[in-house]
């Protein structure tokens, strides 16, 4: 007899089956698990074949099509030969004029029509702040602009009824598409009139007429002391509108700043980032200043110090501006450049300046032979290590004044005597 017929139950895993007890069986597994095994591929296989199968009848029977409308992108599915329908667009409504989209129907820059800023008296009565705001915030809109890579929000003034508006020149700047939003919610599209950048004051125009214009007052009249307010739209247009007051902490003030001089009223009144362009306001609710910056520190708090450009100043700039589109006899060298940083410099073994990019064709530059490459170390025989520096001292000089700029080239120093050109001529 043999011993496996008195194995025990437990170590008998098939007891019923001779197959397994046989001498010649040697897997511990049974044979249909292996046969499972060798089923799975073929299973993958068929299905891939499914697949393949009915997206190759789907492709020879249909076309996908996708189409563009008002509402986005859509998809559909279509018998092949068969042309889809295509949704019709709908004209724009041009009564309401209130899409982010609507574009500016403007087609030229409408200078010269002999528009100037007009100045009125104050009022022998100062008004409450709830008067102040009724009276001039219809009149403060939020400027959007829009360029390839970023987006950002001003403020602006509307200065006349047919759609004028003062705002920062550095609003504006490399701004591609502007879109203005009133009071009410409207939203039309601007075009640039001109714009200053010594200044800081920019004219930007929409498509309107019947606007309510603010009113301005003379800025040679106020006192330190006098009670101010400012309108804007703070952080962005989510807080439009904001109301913020103080006084005039100093008149006549000189900041430099990105290489050049204005002379400012100072004011405690809550000024922030995106409140650049729009109206400090006297206590007759008469736009006196145009806000532009505020101070602060990288090492402490600094609150209370606002700045804005008088309107006395701004007059004959803005006037010009609509006028022209430019002011004229702005100083330019004729040239493009970066600052030279110290790794640069030590890399490259030039000294610090302002490394010349272009050279404009029309300039005197390019006449007395810079080139690009060229770095300025010298204006007039003062070092300068920067663009700003280069611009402070240039932007004390006209359109036609000379100027000396020593220039390294090549492992020498070199001198040019420059003609100052126009800044309008410059572009």
């Amino acid at each position: 007899m043999n011993n496996d017929d008195f194995r025990p139950e437990s170590e008998n895993r098939y007891p019923y089956s001779s197959y397994y007890d046989s001498p010649n069986y040697t897997c511990q597994e049974p044979p249909r698990r292996n046969c499972r095994r060798f089923r799975g591929p073929f299973y993958v296989l068929l299905v891939i074949l499914v697949i393949a199968a009915a997206v190759t009848f789907f492709n020879l029977r249909y076309d996908v099509q996708v189409l563009q409308n008002n509402n986005g992108w859509s998809m559909s599915v279509v018998p092949r030969g068969e042309q889809p329908a295509v949704p019709e667009l709908p004209s724009p409504d041009r009564s309401k004029n209130n899409s982010a989209e609507e574009p500016s129907t403007l087609t030229a820059t409408p200078t010269g029509d002999g528009t100037v800023l007009a100045i009125s008296s104050p009022a022998l009565f100062p008004m409450s702040l709830q008067d102040i705001y009724k009276k001039v915030e219809p009149s403060v809109v939020g400027v959007l602009c829009e360029s390839h890579n970023r987006s950002s929000t001003g403020t602006g003034i509307i200065m006349s009824e047919d759609g004028y508006i003062i705002t920062n020149c550095h609003v504006i700047s490399g701004a591609q598409e502007i879109t203005v939003e009133l009071s009410n919610g409207e939203i039309l599209g601007a075009i640039i009139v001109g714009a200053d950048e010594l200044s800081d004051l920019a004219v930007i125009k929409i498509n309107a007429t019947g606007l309510p214009a603010a009113e301005f007052g003379d800025s040679d009249l106020l006192m330190v002391g006098d009670e101010v307010s400012a309108i804007g739209n703070p952080l962005g247009l989510e807080l439009k509108g904001t109301l913020t007051n103080g006084i005039i902490s100093a008149i006549n003030r000189d900041i430099e700043t990105d290489g050049r001089t204005l002379t400012l009223i100072q004011t405690n009144a809550a000024l922030n980032e995106g409140n650049s362009g729009g109206p400090l306001i006297n206590s007759s609710g008469q736009v006196i200043g145009v806000n532009t910056m505020k101070l602060y520190s990288a090492f402490s708090n600094v609150e209370g110090l606002g700045f804005a450009i008088p309107i006395s100043l701004a007059k004959p700039i803005i006037d010009e501006l609509i006028d022209t589109g430019y002011v004229s006899g702005r100083p330019a060298i004729g040239i493009t450049g970066s600052d030279v940083s110290d790794k640069a410099s030590a890399y490259y073994r030039i000294p610090n300046g302002v490394l010349v990019n272009s050279v404009q064709f029309s300039s005197d530059a390019y006449a007395k032979g810079m080139e690009a490459g060229d770095v300025i170390v010298q204006i007039n025989g003062v070092e300068i290590t920067s663009m700003d520096e280069l611009n402070g001292i240039k932007n004390n000089y006209h359109a036609g004044d000379t100027i000396t700029l020593t220039v390294y080239r090549n492992g020498e120093l070199m001198d040019f005597d420059i003609v100052l050109m126009d800044a309008a001529l410059a572009d």
